[in-house]
């Protein structure tokens, strides 16, 4: 895992939505969007439950 997309994933993780979390880091959105993909692309497994804009971590994203 990457050091960028693991400080996406603890970002929205701890704010709830990918929007707060690009403020937090500094990043654009559509970033934060992208390296949250990759992750759950990389390890196969939804990490986030989406409803609308919040985002809470899935059974399987606080493993």
């Amino acid at each position: 895992m990457s050091t960028a997309r693991y400080r996406a994933f603890v970002a929205v993780a701890q704010q709830g939505s990918l929007s707060a979390a690009a403020r937090v880091l500094g990043l654009s959105q559509p970033t934060v969007s992208s390296q949250i993909a990759a992750l759950e692309r990389q390890s196969q497994v939804e990490l986030f439950h989406r409803q609308g804009y919040r985002m809470s971590l899935t059974g399987q994203g606080t493993s």
